[in-house]
């Protein structure tokens, strides 16, 4: 996913109010430039690699991107779903790129990841991901 994509978390319960008002469709932002949104990972590996050193994966579960009636979903009728899945970054020590590593995130389609599953994530991540580009 793009670095500066803002995916949110579930909506919080619905508490009632005399007021009345529509329900929250979305919880808080999880920003990806700004460590204080992420809140604590569900799901964390460290692997060991020869070339990059030690290279951390951390996941965090139930995110969903805020859609829009663009783009895929100029056609859809009615109210846009939300589609849950799995946030994973993948940082590495030392890369051979000049400016040294940067971040990789992406957006899985599963849910409920506990650490073998992000592993999974990381081998299989074109296949699995919706977006796998590089953070800026």
């Amino acid at each position: 996913m793009r670095s500066d994509r803002v995916p949110r978390r579930a909506a919080p319960p619905r508490v009632y109010s005399p007021e009345g008002g529509r329900p929250a469709k979305h919880g808080g932002k999880f920003t990806f430039g700004d460590p204080a949104t992420w809140g604590a990972e569900d799901a964390v590996t460290v692997t060991d690699t020869r070339r990059y050193g030690k290279a951390p994966a951390q996941a965090w579960d139930r995110l969903h991107p805020r859609l829009t009636h663009r783009a895929d979903w100029t056609e859809h009728e009615g109210p846009l779903p939300v589609i849950t899945g799995t946030v994973v970054r993948f940082t590495v020590e030392q890369s051979p790129e000049p400016g040294g590593p940067k971040p990789v995130w992406l957006w899985w389609s599963k849910t409920d990841a506990t650490p073998p599953m992000s592993i999974v994530a990381g081998r299989h991540s074109c296949a699995d991901s919706t977006s796998n580009t590089r953070s800026e």
